[in-house]
């Protein structure tokens, strides 16, 4: 992996994390995320990043990690957050933040090498 790479990395398992402490300080229930604005918008925010930083990634990696991590739509949900805001699917986002964030997070740990 090159440098490039694991600093891209670095920064979506950060993203991650900060979507898990979203969960833990608004609440772990798919009617928390609905209801609460901030919540939602947060979390959004938090996968847009991802989904941006994700096209940084070089080939390689990307091809390499492709059976853990379907980047294709990793760098697709972005398009869908800026261009559809207004109509997000808040159980495709919940379930992207709830099943698909901690698989992104487990794959950026096993990647590099994480100080926190």
């Amino acid at each position: 992996m090159n440098q490039r790479d694991e600093q891209v990395i670095t920064h979506i398992y950060f993203h991650c994390k900060d979507i898990q402490e979203f969960i833990e300080r608004f609440g772990d229930s798919f009617e928390a995320f609905c209801e609460d604005r901030a919540y939602f918008n947060s979390v959004s925010m938090a996968i847009m990043q991802i989904s941006e930083l994700s096209r940084e990634l070089s080939d390689e990696f990307t091809k390499s990690t492709n059976e853990k991590m379907p980047w294709s739509k990793v760098k697709g949900i972005r398009n869908l957050i800026a261009h559809g805001y207004a109509e997000l699917d808040e159980r495709m986002m919940w379930k992207t933040t709830k099943e698909d964030v901690p698989v992104m997070m487990k794959l950026c740990k096993e990647s590099v090498s994480i100080e926190e």
